[in-house]
């Protein structure tokens, strides 16, 4: 038998370093609180089940026990995402912050780190628990994704009646116990495919409908029967439209994509997949290119495409996928610009700038993204928490310690307030 998940910590005990301890908040003297662009719940087994239509039980998302850990099965294969699906116990916040800054000075596997657990704090599951987390915080309000629901689609994308009925039941939960916009302070992310537009559509009408502010989309191709299509290929137009139109904010989190799959030519799977890349150097290069180069080719796409010409409107954000990638990028672009100077309504760095907002990973250098996209589309994101961001989010008011203090506040508040703003045409 299975031990009994534990009872969710109550905010009093959730791990210190998810508290507001930092003090730059006294030192900087701030008269407003934070914008978080990427916080996460944990999902429950309510989350894909609760709306789920019984006909697509088998096909999607179920759980099963195995070696007395409850595991989740997608179509019945073991979605290898964690170690425990539960997430009880789970990792501390921030527990993988140092290892993925570069930095390992106790010399220990990844594991060793991820396995510094502690019971579900209620503040993960619990969005009233969670408010007053975010007060303790100094954050006003924040972008909520999922954690599991980030791996669903590539588990599903050959299976596409699945896949958008699992999305249906996942936003309909989400709704229900987070709130797509509960008191202007939690903005919860409803997962959009486009494997079917026509669904895709109407999924959208519903979100607005509850008041989303912002949609997560992965950034990949869409898969179909018959190959990958662009996401700025013509034929989603209708889709882009609406976007367009009623001016919600697209998200791009880093989710599992085609790109992980690219490890696999290096190294075995049985060594690269879920947390195994960080028992393989060469595992470690890979997972961050996956993250790096599904976003900068998505984007690229989205602009050699003319999607934001043909919708001047669209305002998309790139969440928890690095920034060191942006100088590449735009160098590609401008290159591809050279070469066919006619085939673009600008010069594609504008049209970037004009058009993308990035979150940077802590550590990176926020001055060098501010200088080439411009400060006002800089983005604050802890990815609280997870254990690779960080354990207290005021803590990122070192990384923007050189900027003036109106361009501060730009950062850590307006700039991502501005993007849960629908801003309709």
């Amino acid at each position: 038998m299975a031990e009994k998940s534990s009872p969710p910590l109550p905010l009093d005990q959730v791990a210190q370093g998810s508290k507001n301890q930092h003090p730059r908040l006294k030192m900087q003297e701030l008269d407003y609180r934070l914008f978080d662009a990427d916080n996460h719940f944990y999902e429950t087994e309510e989350s894909f089940a609760r709306h789920l239509d019984p006909n697509l039980k088998e096909r999607s998302v179920s759980w099963c026990e195995i070696d007395g850990v409850r595991r989740i099965l997608v179509g019945k294969k073991l979605l290898d995402f964690v170690p425990n699906d539960s997430f009880d116990p789970v990792a501390k916040p921030g527990a993988l912050d140092e290892w993925f800054r570069g930095k390992n000075s106790e010399g220990k596997p990844m594991m060793e780190y991820y396995m510094d657990m502690e019971p579900l704090p209620a503040a993960y599951v619990d969005r009233d628990v969670r408010l007053e987390l975010l007060d303790e915080q100094e954050i006003e309000s924040t972008f909520m994704f999922p954690t599991t629901a980030a791996g669903l689609e590539d588990a599903l994308e050959d299976d596409i009646e699945a896949l958008t009925g699992s999305f249906s039941a996942f936003n309909r939960w989400l709704d229900e116990d987070w709130g797509l916009n509960y008191k202007d302070r939690i903005f919860a992310t409803p997962a959009i495919t486009l494997a079917d537009r026509d669904w895709a559509i109407a999924e959208l009408n519903w979100a607005l409908s509850r008041d989303a502010r912002t949609i997560f989309i992965r950034p990949n191709p869409v898969k179909q029967p018959t190959g990958y299509r662009s996401l700025a290929d013509p034929y989603y137009d209708p889709f882009w439209k609406l976007v367009n139109d009623t001016g919600i904010t697209v998200s791009f989190h880093q989710a599992d994509t085609v790109y992980q799959s690219h490890t696999e030519y290096w190294i075995p799977k049985t060594v690269s997949s879920g947390l195994k890349f960080g028992e393989n150097p060469m595992g470690a290069v890979m997972h961050l290119r996956a993250a790096t180069g599904a976003i900068s080719e998505t984007l690229s796409a989205l602009i050699c495409g003319g999607l934001f010409t043909r919708f001047p409107n669209l305002r998309v954000a790139s969440v928890e996928n690095h920034a060191d990638w942006v100088p590449s990028c735009l160098h590609r672009l401008n290159v591809a610009y050279g070469q066919m100077p006619w085939t673009f309504s600008e010069d594609p760095a504008e049209t970037f700038r004009r058009h993308i907002w990035i979150a940077p990973f802590q550590g990176e250098d926020f001055s060098a993204l501010a200088s080439l996209i411009g400060v006002d589309r800089v983005l604050f994101a802890s990815d609280f928490p997870h254990p690779e961001g960080v354990a207290v989010p005021l803590s990122l008011l070192d990384d923007v310690e050189s900027f003036s203090s109106d361009d501060v506040r730009r950062i850590m508040r307006d700039n991502c307030k501005g993007l849960s703003q629908r801003r309709p045409i």
